[in-house]
């Protein structure tokens, strides 16, 4: 695992005639702001409601510091767990944890190809894991915590990309293929071909940093 400040490292381009095709996404700024923004909010709405209509958790002993530390720790569980995911566990240089201060965004990228299967379960497992698990747990053991009142909320409201990502991968990428990560972007082919070389490929130079 390294770390990395600024956008993503982009990666050479995947050939079309190594059977590399580019997933039908959004512009990534129609997803931030004009669909992951909105989503945020309902999600955490959602979980709010959630959380004060199904456990016992209450406000007791809620206050301004603790939440800021809550919400920063919940941002670094949250990409520690998408790394965790990844082929090698998180565990190679492959694995790379970032931060864009111009954008303000934090991400888990992955150097190499991966199974379908692997790259949606990467993109969701925050949620599952921070979110849904945890409100289950307080409902079926009682906790009452503030803490993990507020991890619920912030992270559901922190992973609006990483549902809708989740269900742009499900629905678009046909199920035996694998997928590789060019910066913002994702390419698959037909699991037929082989992942040929675990071996990342070089990152290119760049000049600016772009959002999109």
């Amino acid at each position: 695992m390294r770390l990395h400040l600024g956008s993503i490292p982009e990666i050479a381009d995947l050939p079309a005639e190594d059977g590399w095709v580019k997933l039908r996404e959004p512009p990534l700024w129609v997803v931030r702001w004009v669909l992951a923004l909105p989503l945020s909010l309902v999600l955490a709405l959602l979980s709010a409601v959630l959380v004060i209509r199904y456990t016992e958790i209450t406000p007791q002993g809620l206050n301004g510091g603790g939440l800021l530390t809550v919400y920063v720790a919940t941002i670094a569980i949250h990409e520690l767990v998408h790394a965790a995911i990844h082929p090698d566990r998180g565990l190679s240089e492959r694995t790379v944890l970032g931060l864009w201060p111009s954008r303000l965004v934090f991400f888990a990228h992955y150097e190499g190809a991966r199974s379908k299967g692997n790259f949606t379960l990467g993109i969701i497992a925050p949620f599952l894991v921070l979110t849904i698990l945890p409100l289950m747990a307080a409902h079926q053991f009682g906790w009452s915590s503030w803490i993990l009142g507020a991890v619920i909320v912030l992270n559901a409201s922190v992973s609006s990309a990483d549902v809708l990502g989740f269900f742009i991968a499900s629905f678009g990428l046909p199920g035996s293929s694998i997928v590789q990560n060019r910066g913002w972007h994702s390419y698959w082919r037909s699991a037929a071909e082989g992942i040929s070389s675990n071996k990342p490929l070089q990152p290119i130079a760049r000049d600016d940093a772009r959002f999109g």
